[in-house]
């Protein structure tokens, strides 16, 4: 998480133990939800790494309050085509430079996959076990999230907003310590849930302002209802105010996550049947 220079950072700090049904998919790659006893939801860029490494024949490990479970199935949505092309083109990158790994791919063979970062940058995970010693997040289904304030939880690379972060592979923003940031929830864009990451001392800034660092991917945005927390979107992409800068961001150029960066969730209101329609089959 991404958080505000003039406020002591352990103002940011959570506990765990209050957001138990939000797991690991890897560590410092992303993070799910538990929405359902035996489904958790995650952002569709997250499950490239878990395609990658075969986990149906390899199962793969994750921790849920406390307990261990298998990830035995990924689904996400037709739309999300390019996933499908990702064992086939990690098997091809294996056979031209045989030590390559699942990292290396993402970043050498990344620009033969198109882009998921939109709409659609929506997963869901099936755990071996049915979760039954923390409750799922229902979802939130109304389109009324614009002005609303939101929370948001990880453990994702860790900076402040006048720094931002400049390497996201770099192991100096990475401390692991499991963070709480919130945020007004500004505007739909490009069919998205969307909020700025507002400057101190500015009209709308929170105390807690803050916003996604890498490896926050895929975890939850939170709205506070009468009948408790509720997920509206998981966590896909950040932006700058302008393509120029965004340019300037992938040269190395500028810093990400700084002040006024964009932050992108996808919103689960949009995803509401297909989400269902997927957990009433995959029993």
């Amino acid at each position: 998480m991404v958080i505000r220079h003039d406020i002591d950072p352990e103002a940011y700090l959570a506990d765990e133990k209050n957001y138990s049904s939000v797991f690991q998919i890897l560590p410092s790659e992303g993070a799910a939800t538990l929405i359902h006893p035996q489904w958790a939801v995650t952002a569709a860029h997250c499950i490239w790494l878990l395609i990658m490494e075969d986990f149906k024949n390899h199962p793969f490990k994750v921790t849920i309050a406390g307990l261990e479970n298998t990830i035995t199935d990924v689904r996400y949505p037709k739309q999300c085509s390019a996933l499908d092309d990702v064992a086939r083109l990690y098997t091809e990158a294996r056979e031209l430079e045989q030590d390559v790994t699942a990292e290396d791919f993402i970043t050498k063979v990344f620009s033969k996959i198109s882009s998921l970062a939109g709409p659609y940058d929506i997963a869901l995970v099936k755990l071996e076990h049915p979760v039954l010693h923390t409750p799922p997040i229902p979802f939130y289904t109304q389109k009324d999230e614009v002005g609303q304030k939101a929370m948001m939880v990880g453990w994702g690379a860790f900076s402040t907003g006048d720094k931002g972060i400049m390497d996201m592979g770099d192991d100096k923003y990475d401390d692991g310590l499991f963070r709480y940031t919130e945020n007004y929830i500004s505007k739909i864009r490009n069919g998205m849930l969307a909020f700025d990451f507002d400057k101190p001392n500015t009209p709308n800034v929170l105390p807690l302002e803050g916003i996604n660092g890498p490896g926050d991917s895929g975890g939850p945005l939170l709205l506070s209802t009468s009948a408790g927390l509720k997920i509206a979107g998981v966590s896909s992409y950040s932006s700058c105010l302008t393509e120029e800068l965004d340019k300037q961001v992938e040269r190395k150029e500028r810093a990400m996550q700084l002040y006024d960066t964009i932050e992108h969730y996808t919103r689960i209101a949009d995803h509401v049947d297909w989400l269902r329609s997927v957990i009433a089959s995959g029993y």
